[in-house]
């Protein structure tokens, strides 16, 4: 599977929030390995995001986003979906441009602890693939890391 990039900008997320709430643990415990309490996407902010229904692909401008996503798996080392990617055609300019929507698979993949946040996984890949129609050039399947 060969890597393609997304978007000239980095591949940031942007998604919809979900809290984790704190436990707390007894102190006989506190020194045992903890197993993750969540995976997690991390957004253009920084911010921790669980079942994103949006992820933003082009932070700086957001004119190429997945959307509508809806999960059927999530957490451990993946998490499975389906959305729309919409992707703006910039055409006579991005301002002056057009949005198209292509139907999506997605996967999110490469778990891994997040450094800082004990206890949490952050995905570090993205692939989708399309089901459909697809933009003018763009590969069936498309895959970037998430920094």
């Amino acid at each position: 599977m060969r890597r393609t990039p997304v978007t000239a900008a980095a591949f940031v997320l942007t998604a919809v929030a979900t809290a984790t709430a704190a436990t707390t643990v007894p102190a006989t415990a506190a020194s045992a390995p903890k197993a993750p309490r969540a995976t997690v996407v991390v957004n253009c902010f920084g911010a921790p995001k669980v079942r994103p229904t949006e992820i933003i692909l082009a932070c700086a401008d957001a004119n190429d986003l997945l959307s509508s996503l809806r999960w059927t798996s999530w957490g451990g080392t993946t998490a499975t979906g389906g959305g729309v990617r919409e992707l703006n055609d910039c055409v006579p300019t991005c301002v002056a441009g057009h949005f198209h929507s292509y139907p999506i698979r997605i996967t999110l993949s490469g778990a891994q602890l997040w450094a800082g946040h004990p206890g949490v996984r952050r995905f570090t890949a993205l692939t989708f693939r399309y089901t459909g129609a697809r933009p003018r050039g763009e590969p069936v399947q498309v895959t970037g890391d998430i920094p």
